[in-house]
């Protein structure tokens, strides 16, 4: 009966394992073709309207508004990785795309396109504008036609933006962008007229995602922002279930709408307060995030400004990292979604990153060179622990004969076996300690490659996206049978590899005392290789080199035991 209770155990502990790393650690199916590409984007003709504020134009139908875009004269950007254009007509953008990324690895597929125009299937707007509150001051809106003072904006070349409203008051668009993916735009208003404006800023980013809106359990896409003093994320999902709801803040902040690689935020001024809302509008199906701050008054004759800046672009750590300290704001790293580990995850992935620049960019050379680096740092508690399996294994005949002896008296059966443990000073748990350290790891790791836009499309020897699971698949012969193997079937090369060396480890470990939980323990290899072989490549080749130094540490330090213990028993 015990053994039949033992087995259940350890049955069960095997399921648990396996549903919770299906939980934690599988990844997304991938989209189908016409979903690879990202676009994200942004209309305010029917939004809900913000407490106390008129938005312009609100009458206006989606529609009309998108036809006044397409057929808008454009302002060009040009810069080093961004390339897009602004409507002159309503001044919104709507079409952006970055220059050095691509749909897939093939280096000739169409770049990520990040926002576009309501003919895409998928838009997604960016829109900045002043809001009055009340209906006697004439502000531009969709219609307006602005004049710009170049045809193309570059890096270090702001263009000026300028339309003026009859009634002796002009409004200014200062607009720049940096070598990167930050865009800024500063608004003016110059009031000429006889009697004081009052005026509220306003930017938004609104469209419809390229994303699952269920969701994912292994990254966060939706909306996203560190307002105030606290990390607010609320999935598409919770978005359409919620509505609309609005977080102030005293000093700042920034929120923007996040996919797994790509993120398009604004960044409020610090120091200024902002009012920031997650909205989902039912009538459009469409997705917003914006923010406006508290209303500002321009009497005759004086001038006022606003300042938004935008990160339209990959989410790269160091990146954020820099505009978190040039503008002033908190945490614009929570912008990727480091998980719970996150103490972990960043020095792993910065680890990654310096060793990638020191050695030219071969990402795999990275991935062992780490390997070696955590191990060096684990050698003293490894060491340890594979002692007291060599002494656990030599202990396998006296247990033999301990259980044997009283196989029908389990209580007596436990105290002998821990009488012998404790004359033989031998922990039994002791071999575990390294593989419970290593776990915490292997969870950042996984986020490292998973979520990390600089291990995308990083490739080494047949893979090409280490960030994706290993491509040549045992299952159809390496792609020379035409068949796709059904998901569970689809297992590559370092996925085998992984599998072999932890059956090499389980077999230089002593086996677990119950005949029973031994033979379950034998398809943990089994087991482990199915549920590794659809996580990216990069994880597996980690783990694959981890369990090879940990075998070849195994044997050394067993064999020195032995020599030890044989010097110990001749004194």
């Amino acid at each position: 009966m015990d053994e039949n209770k033992n087995l259940l155990i350890a049955v069960t502990l095997s399921i648990l394992i396996f549903i919770g790393w299906q939980y934690f650690f599988v990844p997304e199916q991938p989209l189908p073709q016409e979903y690879q590409h990202r676009t994200l984007a942004t209309t305010h003709a029917s939004n809900p309207q913000p407490t106390g504020l008129i938005l312009p134009s609100a009458g206006q139908s989606k529609q009309t508004e998108e036809v006044l875009s397409v057929s808008s004269p454009r302002l060009s950007i040009d810069a080093p990785e961004l390339k897009g254009s602004f409507a002159l007509r309503g001044m919104r953008l709507d079409d952006l795309e970055l220059k050095n990324f691509r749909q897939d690895v093939d280096s000739k597929s169409a770049s990520i396109r990040l926002l576009s125009n309501g003919t895409e299937k998928r838009p997604f707007f960016i829109t900045f504008e002043w809001v009055a509150q009340d209906d006697t001051t004439s502000l531009p809106d969709n219609a307006a036609l602005w004049t710009a003072s170049a045809s193309v904006l570059k890096p270090d070349a702001p263009v000026t933006l300028t339309w003026n409203n009859e009634q002796g008051v002009t409004f200014e668009r200062i607009l720049s962008v940096d070598k990167h993916f930050l865009l800024t735009i500063k608004q003016r208003i110059l009031n000429n007229s006889a009697k004081p404006i009052t005026v509220t800023p306003l930017a938004a980013i609104e469209g419809v995602p390229e994303t699952d809106i269920k969701g994912q359990w292994t990254f966060h896409e939706g909306a996203v922002g560190f307002i105030h003093s606290a990390l607010e994320e609320k999935s598409f999902e919770k978005m359409q279930h919620e509505g609309s709801v609005a977080f102030p803040s005293e000093n700042g902040g920034w929120a923007g709408i996040t996919e797994k690689y790509w993120l398009v935020a604004f960044l409020a001024e610090s120091g200024k307060a902002q009012t920031i809302r997650y909205q989902y509008i039912p009538e459009t199906q469409h997705y917003r995030v914006d923010a406006h701050g508290n209303a500002m008054t321009v009497a005759p004759g004086e001038t006022i400004e606003s300042v938004y800046h935008f990160y339209i672009g990959a989410k790269n750590v160091q990146l954020l990292d820099k505009y978190e300290d040039q503008l002033g704001i908190k945490h614009f790293d929570l912008a990727i979604d480091f998980g719970y580990f996150y103490f972990l995850t960043r020095p792993l992935f910065y680890a990654l990153v310096y060793m990638k620049d020191f050695f030219g960019g071969n990402m795999g050379v990275c991935i062992i060179l780490l390997t070696i680096l955590i191990k060096l740092l684990l050698f003293p508690l490894a060491n340890r622990s594979y002692r007291a399996m060599s002494r656990m294994r030599k202990l396998q005949p006296k247990v033999q004969t301990i259980q044997k002896n009283y196989e029908n008296d389990k209580q007596r059966l436990s105290q002998e076996l821990m009488a012998l443990y404790k004359r033989e000073k031998v922990n039994p748990v002791g071999g575990c300690l390294p593989q419970l350290v290593q776990f915490p790891v292997l969870f950042a790791l996984y986020k490292v490659f998973l979520v990390s836009i600089e291990m995308r499309h990083a490739a080494m020897w047949w893979i090409r996206d280490l960030s994706a699971p290993d491509p040549l698949l045992i299952t159809n012969l390496f792609g020379l049978i035409p068949w796709t193997p059904f998901e569970f079937l689809q297992v590559g090369i370092w996925p085998i590899f992984m599998g072999a060396t932890m059956f090499v480890q389980q077999k230089m470990s002593p086996p677990p005392a119950d005949p029973a939980q031994a033979k379950v323990f034998l398809f943990m290899p089994i087991m482990f290789t199915v549920m590794m072989a659809r996580l990216p490549a990069g994880l597996v080749m980690y783990w694959t080199w981890s369990n090879i130094l940990s075998i070849f540490q195994q044997w050394v330090v067993t064999r020195l035991d032995e020599r030890h213990q044989v010097k110990t028993s001749r004194r």
